[in-house]
């Protein structure tokens, strides 16, 4: 199995949150394009809309530009710190790589015949171990940035049987993130967050396929296990206000 998905946000001032997904995932001969989005207006019930098909990506050094004809979609991410690739996991099984493309970027989305813009995060991850011999069974996954745009920090987590804890900061600085109460404790600094919102809580072959759930059957059986829970809230990094997006994934 091998899968390369390509991750994008947006949070805009007045708390309006945006992920965007371009992906592909082969299992043996067959392959399967995927690309969606999901939007809650601030107060408003969240829209998501998948289809079989990815996004042109245009990925140059200053800027990153996303065009997804099949969902009405075109988006630019601007600027930011990008940071070195990583290997997290590497074994007789396989890899895994991610890196982010895009800490801090200044975002603007066209969508639905709207427009959005804000601060947003980028990011692409490359599997190629196999779905049922993944190395966690739980993940926690998250990305703030300053109010101001110009700091950033993101971190990933996993639980299981190869523990991983990592953060890194736009300065390239990395940490160990571990799990507090409404934060996370990087390093000897806290990340605390308050009003949190509930963008999406659902197994994972429900929220990925939506609409498409008749291709249930085939995911991978332990895909198919996965549970997801998104949230979006206001945060601060010591004493520097932020927004926040972070994500609990459990292998049920």
């Amino acid at each position: 199995m091998r899968l390369k998905k390509y991750y994008f946000d947006l949070i805009s001032p007045d708390g309006t949150a945006m992920i965007v997904y371009s992906a592909q995932m082969q299992i043996g001969p067959m392959i399967i394009p995927y690309g969606a989005v999901l939007l809650q207006r601030n107060g408003e019930n969240l829209v998501q809309s998948q289809r079989l098909s990815e996004a042109e990506l245009m990925i140059h050094k200053d800027a990153i530009q996303v065009e997804h004809s099949d969902l009405s979609l075109h988006g630019i991410w601007e600027g930011g710190t990008s940071l070195q690739p990583q290997v997290l996991y590497s074994s007789s099984d396989g890899v895994i790589r991610w890196e982010c493309l895009s800490l801090n970027a200044c975002t603007e989305v066209h969508f639905g015949g709207d427009s959005y813009q804000g601060t947003g995060y980028a990011e692409c991850t490359q599997i190629t171990v196999p779905i049922w011999r993944l190395p966690m069974d739980k993940l926690y996954w998250g990305r703030w940035i300053s109010d101001d745009g110009t700091s950033g920090l993101t971190w990933i987590r996993w639980e299981g049987r190869f523990p991983l804890s990592m953060a890194i900061n736009e300065k390239g600085e990395r940490f160990t993130a571990s799990p507090i109460e409404n934060g996370m404790r990087l390093g000897k600094t806290e990340l605390l967050w308050k009003n949190s919102v509930v963008l999406r809580a659902a197994d994972v072959s429900d929220s990925v396929l939506g609409r498409l759930s008749a291709l249930h059957g085939l995911l991978p059986f332990r895909l198919r296990k996965m549970r997801e829970e998104k949230y979006i809230a206001s945060a601060t990094l010591g004493d520097r206000p932020g927004s926040l997006l972070f994500e609990e994934v459990t292998w049920i």
